[in-house]
């Protein structure tokens, strides 16, 4: 849940004054972009026939098609992340934000795109917009932090990390007979690679499931864990018709699954070899762990998705960067009130001090590796650095982790993160 709301339609003025009702019609909808810089598509040159032929493509589409909305929007972000940080792309992407509900970062990409160009109005634009979208997202915040208006579960109110969590757990490593045991066994399972893949492949089917994204049929399940995700479409399993492969959750087209679960794939392959390197450049940062959530984002980002009353959407995550940045509020409703989670202007300090006191955690070997995963866990989810995503960043660095010939201890404490 973010703290924006999605834009409304109206008209932008040329010229913007800092008052009130002018900084209300700067926000209303993007700006009005006349300089011929914002609107050169990237000649075939800098972007090569591939990448130049697809986004031509993908700037002739009916808006109303949500799929074509998204496959687009996919392309042009897609595009900014692989260095193509050029005016047109950059002002594409910020109007995708801006009418999907990000207006922060949009109005970052429209200023990333005007230093180049240095276009008055459009400046005068950024400056009014960000001084209204600031101005309401510190409103919220405010009303977050003070619970006006708000009715938190008992318990469940916002509670600082950085003050309350600075003890890691008492209970001492066990080295006896059963911790003995188990480091054999996951050495063993370690040696089986069949075993490994399937195992990988069912956790992150388990994990999307877990986030709500995509909860595929217990009659296809162990098909796909052996198979792998490239081949989904290739392949009727158990004689089930493609159809109904998903049984619930917010993605229900089969291709947006599949890409889904490739990237979380990928972002657990990221995190496997980042724990074979040497023990002593095994430092976690608020920079990996951002990478990490980009890539396992890099789908979800742009997503077409249903609603528990069966209406599509189109749902715009901000992947790889901390709600600190994107100025967002998130909370979990239930019916006895919401769940708080960081304020999004402690986050960045909170994951800091979260990542400096994990390292020191790693180092250690005289702490029960489930006491030390359970700390982790806890302090990571009490954050809450980004917008969506937790759980299966979560999970990829859990197993991942957990599959290292690592010390067992390395093995279950990062498991948490």
């Amino acid at each position: 849940m973010t703290d924006e709301s999605t834009s409304h339609n109206g008209s932008t003025s040329d010229h913007i004054e800092d008052s009130d009702v002018s900084l209300e019609r700067a926000i209303s909808d993007i700006p009005v972009l006349r300089n011929l810089k914002f609107r050169e598509v990237p000649h075939v040159d800098i972007l090569g026939p591939l990448l130049h032929a697809n986004l031509v493509r993908s700037l002739d589409f009916d808006p109303s098609d949500l799929r074509s909305v998204v496959s687009s929007a996919r392309l042009w972000e897609g595009l900014i992340q692989q260095g193509y940080r050029l005016p047109f792309l950059l002002c594409k992407v910020a109007e995708v934000r801006w009418r999907f509900g990000s207006k922060v970062t949009a109005i970052q990409a429209y200023q990333e795109a005007n230093a180049e160009c240095g276009d008055v109005s459009l400046e005068r634009w950024t400056r009014a917009a960000r001084s209204a979208v600031w101005r309401q997202t510190s409103e919220i915040l405010d009303a977050y932090k003070t619970g006006s208006a708000l009715t938190i579960m008992p318990g469940q109110e916002w509670r600082s990390t950085v003050i309350n969590d600075a003890h890691f757990p008492t209970s001492v490593l066990d080295k006896g007979y059963i911790m003995i045991q188990m480091f054999k066994v996951w050495q063993e399972r370690n040696r089986l690679d069949v075993f490994s893949r399937r195992y990988y492949n069912f956790l992150c089917m388990n994990t999307i499931a877990l986030e709500g994204v995509c909860r595929f049929s217990q009659d296809v399940i162990y098909e796909i864990s052996e198979i792998g995700f490239d081949r989904i479409r290739d392949i009727n399993l158990r004689m089930v018709p493609q159809a109904r492969y998903i049984e619930e959750g917010t993605v229900r087209d089969l291709d947006d699954a599949i890409l889904i679960l490739q990237d979380t794939r990928k972002a657990l392959q990221a995190v496997l070899a980042f724990t074979q390197q040497d023990p002593e450049q095994q430092i976690i940062s608020t920079n990996i762990i951002c990478d990490i959530h980009r890539t396992l984002m890099r789908t979800s980002q742009v997503l077409q998705v249903k609603s528990h009353q069966g209406k599509d959407s189109v749902s715009y995550v901000n992947a790889g960067i901390t709600r600190g940045t994107s100025r967002s509020t998130v909370v979990v409703n239930t019916q006895r009130g919401i769940i708080q989670f960081c304020p999004f202007d402690d986050v960045d300090v909170e994951l800091e001090v979260f990542c400096s006191r994990f390292n020191a955690l790693l180092r250690r070997d005289d702490i029960d590796p489930f006491a030390a995963a359970a700390w982790a866990h806890h302090v990571f989810i009490t954050i809450h650095p980004f917008e969506n995503g937790a759980v299966a960043l979560i999970d990829s660095v859990d197993t991942a982790w957990s599959s290292t010939n690592l010390h067992i201890t390395y093995r279950f404490t990062l498991a948490s993160l």
